[in-house]
């Protein structure tokens, strides 16, 4: 196992979907923040896959097995014929 490892890619169709582990995601990527309010904010936002009313879905990722994470596609990766480039 990778001890500075934030969490795992795959691809999604023509996206790359960021699998980031709970723990890193709260004390890398929000560190600062509430995690549950920059995870609400995601959701929102459409960039956060979940499950019901969580914010993690249960995936199978190498080394760790099937395991909680918080997946994130990031909007320039979204392929959407409606949005408007700046």
């Amino acid at each position: 196992m990778c001890p500075n490892r934030v969490g795992f890619s795959q691809k999604k169709g023509d996206a790359t979907q960021y699998l980031v582990l709970p723990e890193s995601f709260k004390s890398e990527l929000v560190r600062g923040y509430s995690p549950k309010r920059a995870a609400s904010v995601l959701r929102k936002a459409g960039w956060l896959e979940f499950e019901g009313k969580h914010t993690t879905i249960k995936k199978k990722v190498p080394d760790l097995g099937w395991t909680w994470v918080y997946a994130l596609t990031l909007p320039n990766e979204i392929s959407d014929a409606n949005t408007n480039s700046f």
